[in-house]
Parts: structure tokens; C-alpha cells; sequence
């Protein structure tokens, strides 16, 4: 019998048929092999609706500060302080932005004058000079040598978020360290007077420039504490307001922004002002 006559009407394949295997399967085996065909379009998606997920809550979220306050200190202040200083000076200010709230965030920035020249180039910190060497002597006249190192992330992260901050006249107040103003202003020339006036920038003399902690009735009188345990591990309550004393209130030398001809940025600037003469009275 000819080959061509063994194969006349057979029919076609239907082993493979997906028809076929579809009509044979039981439930839990479709469901089965609907996993098999699709995970990967699954995981896909569903890895998409998290980021997605993620994104929104991040920006309906986000908190818009009415006000940014500069803290240019040599060491980081306790948190928990710092965050009792923002609500006393949101009872002070006002919702600049209108959206029932108002916020004031004090942005840290742990900076040591100086000290980046003692950064190398590849950001890593270098050695101290040696006790009453002749670089020592110079380097940290009237600081110790403890505050004068301090970690290299940190300065560099703090000195790119003060440029940024400056740069584009996010704080128009900053605290400032009182052995830390004759450099900034030195360097900078960021401040103006107490009179909000101009400073002379031939001029270093910084004693003009903002208003020390204590002069401000209203700073003067806050109480700002930490949570601590003593000896025996009880939970301590720990006034550092002292620590925040030693403080000089600055605004920014309006001639000096970066965007002094900016409507917003005069708004913002006068509404800056009104907030620091605020705190004149208690």
C-alpha cells in the first residue's frame, strides 16, 4: 500500500491542539497554566503599580514649607530640639502658601570654617596636624581640635546643600554659630545688619551683623529639651537651650540673592522679615 494512501484522511494533529487541552483542563489546571504563560506579565505589572503607588504617596505627602530656616553650626543640634524650635516659630509665622498649615523647617548644615582645606581631593578627610605643630597652631586658633575635624561626608553634604540653599534663596533667615559668623560672612557675604541694611564688603567687621539668641525675647524665653535617661536608665528630660544660645539670628543680604528681581522671592523675603521681627516681642 502506497504511503500517500496510509496518510488520506487521517486528519491533522490534534494532540497538540490548545483547543483541545483547553476543553480537558480542570479549573485549578487553567488557572495553572494561565500563571505559566502570564507571570512575568503579571510581576511586571503589579512592580509597576508599586513604584506608581510610591510616587503618589511621595507627592501628595510632600511637605511644602512656608518658611526655610539655614542652622550653620559646627556640630549637628538634637533633633528633637530642633523640631520643638520649628513648631515655636510656626506659631510665629504665617501660611505663606495657603494650604492650611504653616510649616517652618530649620535645614541643618554642619559646616567647620575652614576645614575644606583640610579635605583632599578625592573627599576623604586628612589627618589633623599635629599638637603645636606650626599647622596646628594656625589652623585651630581659638577652636579645639576636636570640633575642627569632622567627618567628610558630612561636610561635603553639608557644604553642597548650603550652596544649593544659598544658590537658589531658600533660607532667607539663618542661625549661625556665633564662632562661625566671621567666616561666612567673610566668605560669603551672605547677611545684612541688624537694620537690615547692606554691610560694608570692604568691611570685616561682623558685630552689626544679625542678632544674637538672647536679644529676641521671644527665642530668649523657649525652653528646648531633649529625651535622656540617667544612671539608673529612667527616662530624663535634658534642657540643651543653652546650646542654642550661642546663636546669632541672620537675614540674608537682599542685594545679595540670587533672585533679589523675583516677585516671589521679594514676597518671600518681606514676609521673612516681618517674621523675624516677630520675634522681638514675646
Amino acid at each position: 500500500m502506497s504511503r500517500e494512501h496510509l496518510l488520506l484522511h487521517t486528519g491533522e494533529d490534534t494532540i497538540h491542539d490548545p483547543k483541545i487541552e483547553k476543553k480537558n483542563l480542570s479549573p485549578k489546571d487553567k488557572r495553572k497554566n494561565f500563571w505559566f504563560y502570564h507571570k512575568w506579565h503579571i510581576v511586571i505589572v503589579l512592580v509597576v503599580l508599586v513604584f506608581a503607588a510610591l510616587l503618589s504617596k511621595d507627592f501628595f505627602n510632600r511637605v511644602n514649607p512656608d518658611y526655610e530656616i539655614g542652622l550653620l553650626t559646627k556640630t549637628s543640634f538634637p533633633e528633637d530640639a530642633v523640631n520643638q524650635l520649628q513648631e515655636a516659630l510656626a506659631e510665629k509665622a504665617v501660611d505663606r502658601n495657603n494650604d492650611g498649615q504653616v510649616i517652618v523647617r530649620v535645614n541643618q548644615y554642619v559646616i567647620v570654617p575652614g576645614s575644606g582645606e583640610e579635605l583632599t581631593s578625592d573627599g576623604q578627610a586628612a589627618s589633623a596636624p599635629a599638637e603645636g605643630s606650626a599647622s596646628a597652631s594656625s589652623s585651630m586658633e581659638g577652636q579645639e581640635a576636636s570640633s575642627q575635624y569632622v567627618d567628610a561626608n558630612m561636610q561635603m553634604a553639608s557644604m553642597v546643600k548650603f550652596s544649593v540653599d544659598t544658590q537658589d534663596d531658600q533660607s532667607i533667615i539663618f542661625l549661625v554659630a556665633e564662632d562661625s559668623i566671621d567666616y561666612f560672612q567673610n566668605s560669603y557675604h551672605l547677611f545684612a545688619k541688624s537694620d537690615y541694611s547692606s554691610p560694608d564688603m570692604e568691611s570685616s567687621d561682623t558685630g552689626d551683623i544679625g542678632i544674637p539668641w538672647e536679644e529676641l525675647p521671644y527665642l530668649d524665653g523657649l525652653k528646648l529639651t531633649v529625651q535622656s535617661w540617667d544612671d539608673n536608665y529612667n527616662d530624663i528630660e535634658v534642657d540643651v537651650t543653652d546650646s542654642f544660645r550661642e546663636l546669632r539670628v541672620c537675614i540674608r543680604d537682599f542685594e545679595q540673592l540670587s533672585h533679589k528681581d523675583d516677585q516671589a522671592t521679594i514676597d518671600y523675603y518681606n514676609d521673612s522679615k516681618e517674621l523675624l521681627e516677630s520675634l522681638k516681642t514675646k
